[in-house]
């Protein structure tokens, strides 16, 4: 069963023209040299994300498709 993520979500890839803006996402393109990347869209339309040097910036390609990032694990299963 897929896993929900805390809008209630399913973790399905998506078309890109679908995903919301300002909010981090798991998005997808053939030219992202590992498949996937953690990413948002900006109020502009641009797509961004973490830098391997970990600043914010604009991605090098637009991504394709997204995921919805999994729900943050509950408070109980934080404390383990």
């Amino acid at each position: 069963m897929p896993r929900q993520s805390e809008d209630n979500h399913t973790n399905e890839w998506l078309p890109i023209s679908m995903a919301p803006n300002m909010k981090p996402l798991w998005t997808y393109s053939a030219k992202y040299s590992k498949g996937g990347r953690h990413a948002y869209q900006d109020l502009t339309g641009r797509w961004r994300g973490i830098n391997a040097n970990g600043t914010d910036g604009e991605l090098p390609s637009d991504p394709t498709h997204f995921q919805y990032l999994p729900a943050p694990p509950d408070a109980e299963d934080r404390k383990t």
